[in-house]
């Protein structure tokens, strides 16, 4: 199951049977942006321990086209920290997250920015993050950041003083605007 979002940011939520992981599945529409997939069954190859996706599937346009989003083998959901608010829709994200995982020496630093881009195509990075080896690091603002339609919101790793392994995650509220 996928929520793809058309040229107008409307929620088109599809599902694709047969995949096989070798073999490129058509989709009947060309989403402007896909905010999450995740696995609704799992193949035959699969350990009985293990209901995932055994390898990675990549949804992209076409043709064989741009690599839209991943789902990477055994996890059975995407794992992005990007989000393009509907059509309708208010995102008011509250707590933001991040973590340096399986550090493997000290004085490693990380810089994080958060990256909003409008529906006419301009990027701002207001805001910037920087973390090191230490636990992860919450920060939690109400009434947070308030995006409204049509906009991209993303974290994305700006700097890093090492090889990384990093997460950054959001915890958001979105509102329908229909009900306000």
């Amino acid at each position: 199951m996928s929520n793809f979002l058309d040229a107008t940011y409307a929620v088109i939520p599809i599902v694709v049977t047969a995949l096989n992981g070798t073999t490129p599945v058509p989709i009947s529409v060309s989403p402007k942006r896909i905010n999450g997939s995740q696995i609704s069954s799992k193949g035959s190859g699969a350990p009985a321990f293990r209901a995932s996706n055994v390898g990675t599937i990549s949804i992209r346009d076409a043709g064989g086209g741009t690599v839209r989003a991943i789902i990477p083998a055994g996890k059975g959901i995407t794992r992005q920290c990007i989000y393009t608010v509907p059509l309708g829709f208010t995102l008011q994200i509250i707590s933001t997250l991040f973590s340096v995982n399986r550090v493997t020496a000290s004085n490693q630093f990380f810089t994080f920015s958060s990256g909003v881009q409008t529906s006419t195509g301009l990027i701002r990075y207001p805001f910037d993050v920087s973390i090191g080896d230490e636990p992860p690091y919450r920060h939690d603002g109400i009434p947070g950041i308030t995006l409204p339609q049509g906009v991209d919101f993303c974290w994305r790793n700006t700097f890093a003083s090492a090889s990384r392994d990093l997460s950054a995650g959001i915890l958001a509220i979105l509102r329908d605007n229909s009900l306000s």
